[in-house]
Protein backbone atom coordinates (compact mmCIF):
# COMPACT_ATOMS: atom_id res chain seq x y z
CA UNK A 1 0.00 0.00 0.00
CA UNK A 2 2.75 2.25 0.29
CA UNK A 3 2.75 3.44 -3.58
CA UNK A 4 -0.65 3.55 -3.68
CA UNK A 5 -2.56 3.91 -0.40
CA UNK A 6 -6.03 4.82 -1.81
CA UNK A 7 -6.15 0.62 -2.78
CA UNK A 8 -6.83 1.05 1.32
CA UNK A 9 -10.26 2.37 0.83
CA UNK A 10 -13.08 0.90 -0.91
CA UNK A 11 -11.78 -2.50 -0.99
CA UNK A 12 -10.59 -3.19 2.26
CA UNK A 13 -11.69 0.16 5.19
CA UNK A 14 -14.84 0.45 2.96
CA UNK A 15 -15.71 -2.86 3.45
CA UNK A 16 -15.03 -3.75 6.86
CA UNK A 17 -16.75 -0.16 8.17
CA UNK A 18 -19.95 -1.11 6.07
CA UNK A 19 -20.09 -4.60 7.92
CA UNK A 20 -19.55 -2.85 11.08
CA UNK A 21 -22.44 -0.69 10.78
CA UNK A 22 -24.65 -3.81 10.79
CA UNK A 23 -24.22 -3.65 14.21
CA UNK A 24 -24.64 0.11 14.87
CA UNK A 25 -27.95 1.98 15.14
CA UNK A 26 -28.39 4.77 12.61
CA UNK A 27 -28.47 7.60 15.24
CA UNK A 28 -25.84 6.27 17.38
CA UNK A 29 -23.36 5.93 14.24
CA UNK A 30 -22.20 9.90 15.20
CA UNK A 31 -21.26 9.42 18.82
CA UNK A 32 -19.25 6.25 17.99
CA UNK A 33 -16.07 6.69 18.74
CA UNK A 34 -13.21 4.58 16.06
CA UNK A 35 -10.49 4.09 16.86
CA UNK A 36 -7.33 1.99 14.43
CA UNK A 37 -4.03 1.71 15.83
CA UNK A 38 -1.54 -0.34 13.44
CA UNK A 39 0.72 -2.81 15.20
CA UNK A 40 3.37 -5.30 13.87
CA UNK A 41 3.09 -5.33 10.77
CA UNK A 42 2.89 -1.29 9.67
CA UNK A 43 5.62 -0.88 12.81
CA UNK A 44 8.07 -2.77 9.94
CA UNK A 45 7.77 0.46 8.02
CA UNK A 46 9.60 4.10 7.68
CA UNK A 47 7.58 6.35 9.65
CA UNK A 48 6.92 8.55 6.80
CA UNK A 49 5.53 5.46 4.91
CA UNK A 50 3.49 4.74 7.93
CA UNK A 51 2.00 7.79 8.22
CA UNK A 52 1.07 8.33 4.42
CA UNK A 53 -1.20 5.31 4.43
CA UNK A 54 -2.48 6.46 8.08
CA UNK A 55 -3.47 9.97 6.57
CA UNK A 56 -5.12 8.06 3.76
CA UNK A 57 -7.08 6.36 6.12
CA UNK A 58 -8.54 9.06 8.22
CA UNK A 59 -9.28 11.17 5.07
CA UNK A 60 -11.59 8.26 3.94
CA UNK A 61 -12.93 7.35 6.61
CA UNK A 62 -13.30 11.04 7.67
CA UNK A 63 -14.74 11.83 4.12
CA UNK A 64 -16.90 8.88 4.05
CA UNK A 65 -18.47 7.89 7.77
CA UNK A 66 -20.09 10.00 10.16
CA UNK A 67 -18.09 7.98 12.86
CA UNK A 68 -16.93 9.92 15.94
CA UNK A 69 -13.56 10.62 14.79
CA UNK A 70 -12.47 14.14 16.18
CA UNK A 71 -8.59 13.65 16.06
CA UNK A 72 -6.83 11.93 13.72
CA UNK A 73 -3.41 11.70 15.59
CA UNK A 74 -4.76 10.14 18.52
CA UNK A 75 -7.62 8.10 16.88
CA UNK A 76 -5.74 6.47 13.96
CA UNK A 77 -2.32 5.89 14.62
CA UNK A 78 0.38 3.08 14.87
CA UNK A 79 1.17 1.84 18.59
CA UNK A 80 4.10 0.61 19.89
CA UNK A 81 4.23 -3.21 20.57
CA UNK A 82 4.96 -2.49 24.25
CA UNK A 83 1.37 -0.44 24.32
CA UNK A 84 -0.22 -3.05 22.38
CA UNK A 85 0.90 -5.40 25.48
CA UNK A 86 -0.59 -3.13 28.03
CA UNK A 87 -4.17 -2.94 25.79
CA UNK A 88 -3.95 -6.72 26.08
CA UNK A 89 -3.25 -7.09 29.91
CA UNK A 90 -6.20 -4.37 30.54
CA UNK A 91 -8.67 -6.79 28.32
CA UNK A 92 -7.83 -10.12 29.49
CA UNK A 93 -8.26 -8.53 33.36
CA UNK A 94 -11.04 -7.12 32.38
CA UNK A 95 -12.73 -10.05 31.17
CA UNK A 96 -12.13 -11.72 34.28
CA UNK A 97 -12.97 -9.10 36.58
CA UNK A 98 -9.87 -8.46 37.92
CA UNK A 99 -10.44 -4.77 36.86
CA UNK A 100 -13.46 -4.74 39.56
CA UNK A 101 -11.72 -2.51 42.55
CA UNK A 102 -13.96 -3.86 45.21
CA UNK A 103 -12.58 -7.94 44.53
CA UNK A 104 -8.91 -8.86 45.44
CA UNK A 105 -8.25 -11.57 42.49
CA UNK A 106 -5.00 -11.87 41.40
CA UNK A 107 -4.08 -10.60 37.67
CA UNK A 108 -3.77 -12.59 34.70
CA UNK A 109 -0.43 -12.18 32.59
CA UNK A 110 -0.93 -12.43 28.54
CA UNK A 111 1.49 -14.14 26.14
CA UNK A 112 0.65 -13.50 22.47
CA UNK A 113 2.04 -14.42 19.38
CA UNK A 114 1.10 -12.49 15.93
CA UNK A 115 2.16 -12.71 12.26
CA UNK A 116 5.22 -10.34 13.09
CA UNK A 117 5.26 -9.46 16.72
CA UNK A 118 4.63 -11.23 20.13
CA UNK A 119 3.59 -9.58 23.58
CA UNK A 120 4.18 -10.81 27.43
CA UNK A 121 2.52 -8.57 29.74
CA UNK A 122 1.84 -8.63 33.31
CA UNK A 123 1.75 -7.08 36.62
CA UNK A 124 4.90 -8.41 38.54
CA UNK A 125 4.94 -9.28 42.73
CA UNK A 126 7.04 -5.92 43.32
CA UNK A 127 8.99 -6.13 46.72
CA UNK A 128 9.30 -2.25 48.59
CA UNK A 129 13.13 -2.33 46.96
CA UNK A 130 11.08 -2.77 43.46
CA UNK A 131 8.49 -0.20 43.69
CA UNK A 132 10.91 2.44 44.34
CA UNK A 133 13.11 1.94 40.98
CA UNK A 134 10.11 0.79 38.82
CA UNK A 135 11.02 3.27 35.74
CA UNK A 136 10.43 -0.16 33.05
CA UNK A 137 6.74 -0.41 34.24
CA UNK A 138 3.40 1.34 32.98
CA UNK A 139 1.90 2.76 35.45
CA UNK A 140 -2.02 2.21 34.75
CA UNK A 141 -4.87 3.85 36.65
CA UNK A 142 -8.79 3.49 36.31
CA UNK A 143 -9.57 4.98 39.51
CA UNK A 144 -11.48 8.58 39.05
CA UNK A 145 -13.65 9.06 42.20
CA UNK A 146 -10.78 9.95 44.79
CA UNK A 147 -6.96 10.49 45.28
CA UNK A 148 -5.71 7.36 46.40
CA UNK A 149 -3.89 5.80 43.88
CA UNK A 150 -3.75 2.70 45.06
CA UNK A 151 -7.42 2.00 44.27
CA UNK A 152 -7.55 0.02 41.26
CA UNK A 153 -4.36 1.33 39.41
CA UNK A 154 -1.74 -1.28 38.38
CA UNK A 155 1.96 -1.17 37.65
CA UNK A 156 2.18 -3.38 34.24
CA UNK A 157 5.59 -4.77 32.74
CA UNK A 158 4.98 -5.09 28.80
CA UNK A 159 7.38 -6.08 26.20
CA UNK A 160 7.26 -7.08 22.60
CA UNK A 161 10.08 -8.49 20.19
CA UNK A 162 9.95 -8.75 16.68
CA UNK A 163 9.39 -12.40 17.39
CA UNK A 164 5.80 -13.50 15.22
CA UNK A 165 5.46 -16.50 13.57
CA UNK A 166 5.64 -15.09 10.27
CA UNK A 167 8.18 -12.82 10.54
CA UNK A 168 10.58 -15.65 12.31
CA UNK A 169 9.69 -17.79 9.65
CA UNK A 170 11.10 -15.78 7.16
CA UNK A 171 14.10 -14.55 9.11
CA UNK A 172 14.69 -18.42 9.60
CA UNK A 173 14.24 -19.38 5.55
CA UNK A 174 16.83 -16.42 5.34
CA UNK A 175 19.45 -17.33 7.24
CA UNK A 176 19.47 -21.04 5.78
CA UNK A 177 19.89 -19.63 2.43
CA UNK A 178 22.77 -17.15 3.90
CA UNK A 179 24.45 -20.19 4.78
CA UNK A 180 23.52 -22.61 1.69
CA UNK A 181 22.00 -25.27 3.43
CA UNK A 182 20.10 -27.81 1.34
CA UNK A 183 18.04 -29.25 4.00
CA UNK A 184 15.72 -28.29 6.80
CA UNK A 185 15.21 -30.08 10.12
CA UNK A 186 11.96 -28.11 10.78
CA UNK A 187 10.17 -29.56 7.93
CA UNK A 188 8.60 -32.66 7.64
CA UNK A 189 11.22 -35.46 5.58
CA UNK A 190 11.44 -34.99 2.15
CA UNK A 191 9.25 -32.40 2.03
CA UNK A 192 10.51 -29.75 -0.64
CA UNK A 193 10.21 -25.81 0.43
CA UNK A 194 10.37 -23.26 -3.23
CA UNK A 195 11.83 -19.93 -1.57
CA UNK A 196 11.85 -17.08 -3.77
CA UNK A 197 14.79 -13.94 -2.90
CA UNK A 198 16.47 -11.41 -4.80
CA UNK A 199 19.79 -11.98 -6.25
CA UNK A 200 22.56 -8.76 -6.09
CA UNK A 201 20.89 -7.47 -9.32
CA UNK A 202 17.62 -7.44 -7.93
CA UNK A 203 16.15 -10.49 -9.86
CA UNK A 204 14.45 -13.28 -8.55
CA UNK A 205 16.01 -16.30 -7.36
CA UNK A 206 14.23 -19.41 -6.30
CA UNK A 207 15.89 -21.60 -3.47
CA UNK A 208 14.68 -25.32 -2.37
CA UNK A 209 15.01 -26.53 1.03
CA UNK A 210 14.25 -30.29 1.69
CA UNK A 211 13.28 -31.24 4.66
CA UNK A 212 14.70 -33.97 7.28
CA UNK A 213 12.13 -33.49 10.30
CA UNK A 214 15.12 -33.46 12.72
CA UNK A 215 13.12 -32.30 16.11
CA UNK A 216 16.24 -32.27 18.43
CA UNK A 217 18.02 -30.11 15.70
CA UNK A 218 15.45 -27.91 14.91
CA UNK A 219 15.04 -26.80 18.41
CA UNK A 220 18.71 -25.70 18.14
CA UNK A 221 18.60 -24.07 14.88
CA UNK A 222 15.63 -21.96 16.78
CA UNK A 223 17.66 -20.88 19.35
CA UNK A 224 20.06 -18.68 17.78
CA UNK A 225 17.42 -16.79 16.47
CA UNK A 226 15.85 -16.22 20.11
CA UNK A 227 19.24 -13.72 20.10
CA UNK A 228 18.42 -12.21 16.89
CA UNK A 229 15.19 -10.62 17.67
CA UNK A 230 16.63 -9.16 21.38
CA UNK A 231 19.65 -6.70 21.48
CA UNK A 232 20.06 -6.97 24.66
CA UNK A 233 20.93 -10.04 25.49
CA UNK A 234 22.31 -13.69 24.32
CA UNK A 235 19.58 -16.60 23.98
CA UNK A 236 22.91 -18.85 22.94
CA UNK A 237 22.53 -22.07 25.41
CA UNK A 238 24.49 -24.77 26.64
CA UNK A 239 23.97 -27.87 24.81
CA UNK A 240 22.03 -29.48 28.26
CA UNK A 241 18.36 -29.95 27.34
CA UNK A 242 17.56 -28.28 31.02
CA UNK A 243 18.85 -25.14 30.59
CA UNK A 244 16.39 -22.03 31.71
CA UNK A 245 16.84 -18.78 29.79
CA UNK A 246 14.57 -15.89 29.91
CA UNK A 247 16.63 -13.70 27.43
CA UNK A 248 13.64 -12.11 25.35
CA UNK A 249 12.93 -10.16 28.88
CA UNK A 250 14.82 -7.26 30.11
CA UNK A 251 17.30 -7.27 33.31
CA UNK A 252 14.77 -5.13 35.36
CA UNK A 253 11.99 -7.35 34.93
CA UNK A 254 11.59 -9.28 38.54
CA UNK A 255 11.98 -12.88 38.19
CA UNK A 256 8.97 -14.70 37.12
CA UNK A 257 7.28 -16.75 39.80
CA UNK A 258 5.19 -19.39 38.02
CA UNK A 259 4.15 -20.99 40.79
CA UNK A 260 1.80 -18.09 41.84
CA UNK A 261 1.78 -15.83 38.16
CA UNK A 262 -1.06 -16.95 36.21
CA UNK A 263 -0.43 -16.53 32.35
CA UNK A 264 -3.23 -16.26 29.75
CA UNK A 265 -1.70 -17.50 25.77
CA UNK A 266 -4.16 -16.03 22.96
CA UNK A 267 -3.73 -16.16 18.83
CA UNK A 268 -0.47 -18.20 18.28
CA UNK A 269 -0.23 -19.88 21.10
CA UNK A 270 -3.75 -21.05 20.83
CA UNK A 271 -3.76 -21.88 17.17
CA UNK A 272 -0.89 -24.43 17.90
CA UNK A 273 -1.25 -25.70 21.86
CA UNK A 274 -5.29 -25.74 21.73
CA UNK A 275 -5.02 -29.79 21.07
CA UNK A 276 -2.51 -30.24 23.63
CA UNK A 277 -3.30 -31.14 27.42
CA UNK A 278 -0.16 -30.25 29.14
CA UNK A 279 3.55 -29.39 28.43
CA UNK A 280 4.67 -32.72 28.62
CA UNK A 281 2.27 -33.57 26.16
CA UNK A 282 2.98 -31.07 23.84
CA UNK A 283 7.07 -31.34 24.36
CA UNK A 284 6.42 -35.70 23.14
CA UNK A 285 4.02 -34.45 20.31
CA UNK A 286 6.00 -32.13 18.60
CA UNK A 287 8.87 -34.47 18.90
CA UNK A 288 6.67 -37.00 16.94
CA UNK A 289 5.15 -34.90 14.38
CA UNK A 290 8.52 -33.71 13.58
CA UNK A 291 9.71 -36.86 12.67
CA UNK A 292 6.51 -37.99 11.14
CA UNK A 293 6.82 -37.87 7.01
CA UNK A 294 5.24 -35.16 5.13
CA UNK A 295 2.53 -37.68 3.15
CA UNK A 296 1.46 -39.29 6.64
CA UNK A 297 1.11 -35.90 7.75
CA UNK A 298 -1.22 -34.85 4.73
CA UNK A 299 -3.70 -37.28 5.65
CA UNK A 300 -5.68 -35.10 8.81
CA UNK A 301 -3.70 -31.34 7.88
CA UNK A 302 -3.99 -29.42 4.67
CA UNK A 303 -0.70 -28.49 2.50
CA UNK A 304 0.27 -25.87 4.08
CA UNK A 305 -0.29 -26.36 7.62
CA UNK A 306 1.34 -29.46 7.24
CA UNK A 307 4.52 -28.21 6.69
CA UNK A 308 4.62 -25.72 9.14
CA UNK A 309 4.02 -27.45 12.05
CA UNK A 310 6.89 -28.65 12.97
CA UNK A 311 8.50 -24.86 12.80
CA UNK A 312 5.57 -23.12 14.96
CA UNK A 313 5.84 -25.98 17.52
CA UNK A 314 9.30 -25.63 17.96
CA UNK A 315 9.10 -22.10 17.83
CA UNK A 316 6.50 -22.24 20.95
CA UNK A 317 9.11 -24.28 23.05
CA UNK A 318 11.80 -21.85 22.14
CA UNK A 319 9.83 -18.66 23.16
CA UNK A 320 8.39 -20.14 26.12
CA UNK A 321 11.37 -22.39 27.89
CA UNK A 322 14.48 -20.39 26.39
CA UNK A 323 12.92 -16.87 25.86
CA UNK A 324 11.06 -16.01 28.55
CA UNK A 325 11.97 -18.52 30.84
CA UNK A 326 8.80 -20.82 31.48
CA UNK A 327 9.89 -24.61 32.93
CA UNK A 328 9.48 -27.41 31.08
CA UNK A 329 7.54 -29.15 33.72
CA UNK A 330 6.94 -32.96 33.40
CA UNK A 331 10.09 -33.19 31.16
CA UNK A 332 13.35 -32.29 32.75
CA UNK A 333 13.73 -34.78 35.55
CA UNK A 334 15.33 -32.45 38.27
CA UNK A 335 12.77 -29.60 38.13
CA UNK A 336 10.17 -32.03 38.19
CA UNK A 337 11.29 -33.15 41.65
CA UNK A 338 11.64 -29.88 42.73
CA UNK A 339 8.36 -28.37 42.37
CA UNK A 340 6.56 -32.03 41.99
CA UNK A 341 3.65 -30.32 44.03
CA UNK A 342 3.12 -27.32 41.80
CA UNK A 343 3.08 -29.71 38.68
CA UNK A 344 -1.06 -30.01 38.99
CA UNK A 345 -0.81 -26.15 39.21
CA UNK A 346 1.16 -25.50 36.01
CA UNK A 347 -1.99 -26.41 33.91
CA UNK A 348 -3.62 -24.19 35.97
CA UNK A 349 -1.37 -21.38 35.64
CA UNK A 350 -0.91 -21.34 31.91
CA UNK A 351 -4.08 -21.09 29.91
CA UNK A 352 -4.96 -20.17 26.09
CA UNK A 353 -7.61 -18.13 24.88
CA UNK A 354 -9.63 -18.28 21.59
CA UNK A 355 -11.39 -15.46 20.15
CA UNK A 356 -9.53 -12.81 21.77
CA UNK A 357 -7.80 -9.32 20.67
CA UNK A 358 -6.05 -6.63 22.24
CA UNK A 359 -8.69 -4.27 21.01
CA UNK A 360 -11.03 -4.93 23.61
CA UNK A 361 -8.44 -3.55 26.41
CA UNK A 362 -8.48 -0.07 24.19
CA UNK A 363 -12.09 0.11 24.33
CA UNK A 364 -11.94 -1.09 27.65
CA UNK A 365 -9.85 2.05 28.55
CA UNK A 366 -11.80 4.38 26.64
CA UNK A 367 -15.46 3.15 28.51
CA UNK A 368 -14.03 3.86 31.92
CA UNK A 369 -12.87 7.29 30.81
CA UNK A 370 -16.47 8.24 29.51
CA UNK A 371 -17.86 6.86 32.78
CA UNK A 372 -15.55 8.80 35.05
CA UNK A 373 -16.35 11.90 33.04
CA UNK A 374 -20.39 11.51 32.78
CA UNK A 375 -19.84 11.17 36.87
CA UNK A 376 -17.85 14.37 37.35
CA UNK A 377 -19.63 15.86 35.62
CA UNK A 378 -18.28 19.20 33.20
CA UNK A 379 -15.86 19.97 35.90
CA UNK A 380 -12.51 21.78 34.71
CA UNK A 381 -10.26 18.53 35.65
CA UNK A 382 -10.24 15.70 33.77
CA UNK A 383 -10.83 11.94 34.99
CA UNK A 384 -7.08 10.44 35.63
CA UNK A 385 -7.95 7.61 33.34
CA UNK A 386 -5.30 6.43 31.60
CA UNK A 387 -1.27 5.81 31.96
CA UNK A 388 2.21 6.66 31.85
CA UNK A 389 4.85 4.70 29.46
CA UNK A 390 7.80 3.97 31.15
CA UNK A 391 10.62 6.27 32.04
CA UNK A 392 7.82 8.85 30.89
CA UNK A 393 6.06 11.37 33.06
CA UNK A 394 3.57 11.99 30.67
CA UNK A 395 0.14 10.74 31.44
CA UNK A 396 -2.26 9.68 28.27
CA UNK A 397 -6.19 9.87 28.78
CA UNK A 398 -8.12 6.94 27.88
CA UNK A 399 -10.45 9.08 26.71
CA UNK A 400 -10.91 12.72 24.76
Amino acid sequence: FINNPKKLQKKYMGKLLKHVLKYIPNDQIYRTPIFLHATGGMRLLKPQDQQKILNEICQYISGKFDFYLPDCSSHINSISGEIEGLYSWIGINYKYGVLDASTEKSSFGILDIGGVSSQIALEPNLTDSDISSNDYLFKLRLNYQDGDDSKNSFNVFSESFLGGMNQIHTHYDEILIQENKTTDPCLPENFVKTITTKDSQGYDMETQLTGTGEFTECLTSLNTLLTSITSTKSCNLTSSSSSISSCLISDSMPFLKFNIDKFIGINGFYSNLKNFLNYSEFYSKTSKLCSTKYTDLLNSETDDRASEMCFKSSWLINVLHNGLGFPRYGIDQQQSEAIDENLSGFDDSFKILDEFSWTLGRAVLYSYYEIAERTLGNGTERPMIGFIEPSSSIFQYGGE
